[in-house]
């Protein structure tokens, strides 16, 4: 992608790790194979965004049914916006949403926004946020009906190119 006022690049990578029986080892690989993808196209370093649905826990859910997301990614020079983010807002729900009502506790976090500067962009992530519609009539529970299986996710991210 280029700003259209800077001209300056930068590229946004999509991947969807689908279910299978193998999960943790399937979804591992599934991650390793788009960080390969990611520096064989961006052979200049530029700055790079990995999103999507992974299909995994978060490492702070349960090690046994994790991916190691953090850490493939985290080698790769990438960061977990949500982990950094300055404002995080219903951090702690997760995305999962499974078409029905299920109680906060019950939530993981299996949509992610990776972020890297690459060789080129300092970056700074100023807001998380995980979109949810609370049931005001039973806190912590979320709306009936939920929109999708997954609570989409949103950031605010700022790439900081050096002036020349």
């Amino acid at each position: 992608m280029k700003e259209k006022a800077s001209g300056k690049e930068f590229f946004v990578f999509n991947g969807h790790a689908i279910v299978t029986k193998e999960k943790v080892s399937f979804r591992s690989e599934f991650a390793k194979e788009l960080v390969r993808q990611e520096k064989e196209l961006n052979e200049d370093r530029l700055p790079a965004f990995c999103v999507g649905d992974f299909n995994a826990y978060d490492e702070r859910c349960s090690e046994e049914f994790s991916a190691h997301y953090n850490e493939i990614f985290g080698e790769a020079g990438f960061t977990n916006v949500m982990n950094v983010a300055r404002q995080k807002i219903n951090e702690e729900y997760g995305t999962a949403a499974t078409l029905g009502s299920k109680p906060s506790n019950t939530w993981a976090w299996l949509d992610r926004i990776y972020v890297s500067g690459g060789n080129e962009a300092d970056v700074i992530v100023y807001r998380y946020e995980a979109i949810i519609d609370f049931d005001p009539d039973r806190p912590g529970w979320r709306k009936i009906p939920a929109p999708a299986d997954h609570f989409p996710i949103t950031a605010n991210i700022e790439l900081i190119f050096p002036t020349q």
